[in-house]
């Protein structure tokens, strides 16, 4: 008996205690990952030759193979969504299009692009698996807005000094497109280098946490005016756009104490033109380049939106050669663009839209509506039937950006990116698994 006992024989709860400790592990890995790719985007490469990797790339293998040990060792630990469905018909879609393009177009560096970036989807499965519970929820969003806020400092004090200090890229951001720098007035615009998604995102977040009293009257004006400046030597319109959309949809679905954060945002405003006022620059100026020709020129003649609009076509065009399942991952299109000022074939996009419809067909295109409308309709059961108000305000919060993101996709594919897809996956899984837990707490 005595040898018996001294066994170390499992009980459930060290069972627990051991899942527990292995979903810490992935989650905190899973919030690196977020930290990573909405930070650093192109950078932190480890060069290979004629292709690179990320740092994010590898967290995301990394992560995958402890989802797998993790599945290995602990049963029966994945949570049936509503969203399952929909992610499972997309992740086939993908697979068909990663096999389809192997075939046809072989391992070529557009292939492998398409490869990482579409990867990130399988994300969803590992999240689900790491069952949180109901009093989980709110305390990792706040966490992640935390990460988020931390990611947007970083980016817009980077993007401060690319700009007005024409400071020099301490890392190789590997900038895909070949216009490299604009400049704009007396500051330098590096198209195309700066992560937009965290700054787009970021000011609804500030004004939500500021709603919930976890950050005070200065903290958030601080943060908001570094992310504004941030947000604004991007020159990117559709960030700027997004930005707006984002609050006004906050401001529409909270509908309380409005006039309070219109007065802190036009104070914050007149501070940065104030700053920029001492660079001898100028607010107003600075945005009317960038927004005047939209008035005054037809789209044909402006070159970002003449190479957006060619490019969809040119995708349209691969959609109707093989409308059920595409032309595979790693297609290219070929088009005429003015901004780059020349004829060629290209595999990256901005509209996600009909990029998906080209290079994953029909299939692909109505797998991802489905995500889509899955969220969209889990975020509105969440927000009728939970109580908690800190939870309301989180959905809401999620919902601005939600439906900002798909408006910016139609411009700067947001949805579908290097930057933004992970944090997209992640929170579509956990308001999924939230979305699991109400309906069986309400049942009871």
């Amino acid at each position: 008996m005595r040898y018996r006992d001294s066994l170390s024989i499992p009980t459930p709860q060290i069972a627990y205690s051991n899942i527990i400790s292995f979903q810490g592990v992935l989650s905190n890995i899973l919030l690196v990952l977020i930290f990573i790719s909405l930070t650093f985007k192109f950078q932190l490469r480890i060069p290979t030759e004629g292709y690179y990797a990320t740092l994010a790339n590898l967290l995301i293998i990394i992560l995958g193979i402890l989802f797998i040990i993790f599945k290995l060792c602990f049963k029966n630990t994945q949570i049936n969504t509503r969203l399952d469905f929909p992610f499972l018909l997309f992740s086939i879609a993908i697979i068909i299009g990663l096999t389809h393009g192997a075939l046809s177009i072989g391992f070529n560096s557009d292939y492998l692009s398409d490869m990482r970036t579409f990867m990130q989807f399988f994300l969803f499965f590992i999240v689900t698996s790491l069952r949180f519970n109901r009093k989980d929820f709110s305390k990792f969003l706040i966490r992640l807005s935390i990460v988020i806020i931390i990611s947007a400092i970083t980016v817009s004090v980077y993007s401060v000094l690319t700009s007005i200090f024409n400071f020099e890229h301490p890392l190789d951001i590997g900038n895909p497109w070949p216009f490299g720098e604009q400049d704009i007035g007396n500051v330098e615009r590096s198209a195309g280098l700066i992560p937009n998604s965290v700054l787009l995102i970021t000011p609804v977040i500030l004004i939500s946490l500021h709603y919930l009293k976890k950050l005070s009257i200065w903290q958030f004006v601080g943060l908001f005016l570094l992310n504004l400046m941030g947000i604004l030597f991007t020159f990117t319109r559709s960030t700027w756009l997004g930005v707006i959309i984002s609050i006004l949809l906050f401001f529409i679905l909270t509908r309380q104490r409005v006039w309070k954060i219109l007065a802190l945002m036009i104070v914050v405003v007149l501070l940065l033109n104030t700053i920029l006022a001492s660079f001898h620059l100028d607010l107003f100026d600075l945005i009317n380049q960038r927004t005047g020709l939209i008035f005054t020129e037809s789209p044909d003649r402006i070159g970002s939106l003449q190479h957006r609009i060619e490019e969809s076509k040119a995708f349209l065009e691969l959609f109707l050669k093989n409308p059920g399942f595409g032309d595979g991952l790693g297609a290219t299109v070929g088009f005429y663009s003015l901004a780059l000022n020349n004829y060629g074939e290209r595999s990256s996009w901005h509209n996600a839209y009909p990029m998906l419809l080209g290079k994953l067909g029909i299939f692909g295109f109505l797998g991802f509506l489905f995500i889509l409308l899955r969220v969209f309709c889990e975020s509105l059961y969440i927000l009728r039937h939970d109580p908690n108000r800190t939870n309301k305000i989180l959905i809401k919060t999620f919902l601005s950006i939600f439906v900002t993101v798909i408006v910016t996709t139609f411009s700067i594919s947001t949805l579908i990116s290097f930057d933004f897809t992970i944090l997209f996956v992640t929170l579509s899984a956990i308001i999924a698994i939230y979305g699991h837990y109400l309906r069986e707490s309400l049942k009871k």
